[in-house]
Parts: C-alpha cells; sequence; structure tokens
C-alpha cells in the first residue's frame, strides 16, 4: 500500500463507484409506469436504461485519460454538478426525448465517479492491497442494487417516478460536498502527463497489452447477463409474472445481496485458489442459472425464474470482482487509461446489448434466454483461452 485510506473515504469511493449504476436501480420498478405515462413501446422504454448506460461509457473513455492529465478531484467535482442538475431536469421533463438527451448526460457524468473511484484505488494500492479494496469498492457498490429499488418503490408508491430523481439529484449533492471535504487528489503533479499526447499514447499502451485485452473482452461479456436482467427485469416480473411494484423491489434487492455474497467469498477463495480457477467456477454456476432459466420458457414457474434470476445475477458480483482484480494487475500504462478501457467494456456493451430484450415485446422471456446463454459460453470460452495463453506465455 502506498498511502492510508480511513473507512470515510472509502465509503465515499464505494458510492461514487456505484453512482451511475444507482441512477438505472433507484427507478427501475418505475419502468412500467414511465412507459404508461409518455405512451411509449417497451423497447423505447428501456431505452431510458440504455441511454444512461451508453453515456457511462463514453464518459469514460475522455475522463480516464484527462484525469491521468490534471488529476482526479477536479473531474469528480464536476461530474457531480453535473449529474445533479441533469437528474433533476429529468424529474421536471414531459418529453420523453429530452428525458432519453438528459439520461445520457447524467450517465456521462455519473461516469467520473465510476471511472475515478478505480483509478484513486489504484493509486493508493498494489498487489492483495488491490484485491482487496476493489473487493471493498464493489461490496460497497452492491449494497445500492439491494437498497435502492425498495425506496424507489417506496417513493414512488407515495408520489410517483418523478421523485427518484430529485433524490438522485440530493444524492449528487451530497457527493459533491464528500469529494470536496474529504477525498484528496491523490496523483501527483510529477506524475501528471503530458496534455498533448496523454489520450492517444495512454489508450494506445492500453490496447498493445493483450493480456489486459482479453480480460477486458472476458469483462464485458460477464456483464452482459446483469445489464439483460436489468433491461428486462421489470417488465417480466411484473408484467408477465404480475409481482406488485413491491414485491419485484424484494426480489431485485434479494439478488443485488446475491451480488454482494460472491463478491465477498470470492475474495476469501483467493487466498486457496487461482483467481482464473475461481473465474471458471462462477462462470458456470451462472451457466446453470442460464439453463434454468432457459426452462422457465415452457415451464411457467415464479420459483424456478427467481432461483434463475439469482443464480445469473450474484454470479456476475464475483466475475466483476475477479475479472477487474485480474486485469488491473496486469495493466501497464496510464491508470485513468485502463480503469476507463475497463469500464467502457462494461457499459458499452451493457447499453448496447439491453435494448435486445425487448425486441420481441415485453410478454417473452425467448431473447433475454439467448442473450444471456450466449454472452456466458463465450466468457467461458475465452477464459479457457486465456488460461492457456498464459500457461504458454510462462513455459
Amino acid at each position: 500500500m502506498k498511502k492510508q485510506t480511513d473507512i470515510y473515504q472509502k465509503i465515499i469511493l464505494g458510492i461514487l463507484s456505484a453512482i451511475g449504476p444507482l441512477a438505472m436501480d433507484f427507478f427501475l420498478p418505475g419502468l412500467p409506469m414511465i412507459q404508461k405515462e409518455f405512451g411509449i413501446t417497451t423497447s423505447l422504454t428501456q431505452l431510458t436504461v440504455t441511454m444512461s448506460l451508453i453515456g457511462i461509457a463514453l464518459g469514460q473513455i475522455f475522463l480516464g485519460p484527462l484525469a491521468d492529465r490534471i488529476g482526479r478531484r477536479q473531474p469528480l467535482l464536476i461530474g457531480m454538478v453535473v449529474f445533479t442538475l441533469s437528474s433533476a431536469l429529468i424529474a421536471v421533463t414531459d418529453n420523453i426525448y429530452f428525458f432519453l438527451l438528459m439520461r445520457l448526460i447524467q450517465g456521462i457524468a455519473g461516469s467520473a465517479g465510476i471511472v475515478l473511484s478505480l483509478t484513486i484505488i489504484t493509486d493508493l494500492f498494489t498487489g492483495k492491497a488491490l484485491r482487496s479494496n476493489i473487493t471493498i469498492n464493489q461490496a460497497i457498490n452492491g449494497l445500492f442494487p439491494v437498497i435502492a429499488p425498495i425506496f424507489g418503490a417506496l417513493i414512488m408508491q407515495a408520489t410517483s417516478w418523478r421523485a427518484t430523481f430529485w433524490g438522485l439529484a440530493l444524492i449528487g449533492i451530497m457527493l459533491f460536498y464528500s469529494v470536496w471535504c474529504y477525498l484528496p487528489e491523490t496523483l501527483a503533479k510529477d506524475e501528471m502527463t503530458e496534455q498533448k499526447t496523454s489520450f492517444i499514447k495512454g489508450y494506445r499502451q492500453i490496447f498493445a497489452n493483450r493480456t489486459f485485452t482479453r480480460l477486458v473482452v472476458i469483462q464485458a461479456l460477464v456483464i452482459i447477463p446483469l445489464f439483460s436482467y436489468i433491461a428486462g427485469s421489470a417488465f417480466i416480473l411484473q408484467g408477465m409474472y404480475h409481482l406488485s411494484l413491491t414485491s419485484y423491489s424484494i426480489v431485485y434487492a434479494f439478488n443485488g445481496v446475491g451480488m454482494i455474497a460472491t463478491t465477498l467469498i470470492s475474495n476469501q477463495l483467493s487466498n486457496y485458489f487461482k483467481e482464473t480457477t475461481i473465474l471458471v467456477a462462477f462462470i458456470l454456476y451462472g451457466l446453470i442459472g442460464g439453463g434454468l432459466l432457459a426452462l422457465t420458457i415452457s415451464i411457467k414457474s415464479l420459483g424456478l425464474l427467481v432461483i434463475a434470476l439469482f443464480m445469473i445475477v450474484s454470479a456476475v458480483g464475483a466475475l466483476l470482482n475477479l475479472g477487474a482484480s485480474l486485469a488491473l494487475q496486469n495493466l501497464v500504462g496510464d491508470k485513468g487509461a485502463g480503469s476507463a478501457t475497463l469500464g467502457v467494456s462494461r457499459f458499452l456493451v451493457g447499453g448496447l446489448v439491453s435494448p435486445l430484450v425487448g425486441i420481441m415485446g415485453s410478454t417473452t422471456i425467448v431473447p433475454l434466454v439467448v442473450i444471456v446463454l450466449f454472452s456466458q459460453i463465450i466468457a467461458l470460452l475465452l477464459v479457457v483461452r486465456h488460461i492457456t495463453k498464459t500457461k504458454q506465455a510462462r513455459a
């Protein structure tokens, strides 16, 4: 460990890393409400999720290298201001296209928290300490899928979906204050790269590293089931299986608990087994869940569906934790650009795939099954290839 961070700073970093996903989880139970109020199709409604994911991905592309040039604090502070303003504008709009534009901007602003929280951790830690602090960060991050939909549902029952965005604006203000008061700059001035060469040179170094690039692709694949689930779960559980807003939020929260549990379990297992071995095990675990999900096409069982979704979603917690640790351990080059590449791979692919879940409407689970199984199988094949390549390189 290079420097010390206190518990409060670790909590701030964990919340910052979750600010983009929080903007989805908080209002997710209200997707059917939004569809009804605006009178739009299922796919267009799911685009409110997709635009946020694309914004998160695009923002990281530029904010990572920018943070290597000017430091971590300034982009974080500006990001929280823009996040707050865009959240407030979404809360008052009656135009779906302006809504989508603000979701894009909100995602870009939220990406500052995602990429820079991870970058700050790589500034401060190496080796086992890096892995442990990534686990802490991911565990705090994982709390929000548990509590956000429940609080979101309660707020919507008392008021409307618009109140959730006022809540996000308030969170943005609180995070701005926390960064301003409690997060010092972690990048020394002599480590800041030159403005003219940083962007291109940083990414050139990153993509020249084949090991890191392979792990980035694997990260993109293992997160596809999660974002597909996020995009389709409200319509499947509330629409097809007629769960109430509260019941849906409880199921969603339960799956979030599963993600936290596997994140912590994978960290403990890494003390006894190779990280790649654990990675394969959790992909297989998620793949079993994908198989159970496929059975629900013909067997209409809520219990079977809930078990399948739990296995699919909970597996992602371990896979993201292990994948991020492996990738960052193999990172050579600018830390901001490297963290950005990792984040972009997750959110851009997730954003592009999410609308496909609703391509056949809101009364079928077939697209979700196909997307989940395809991504899991390809991820498994690539991890096996990565293990083989690593053994060959060491021979």
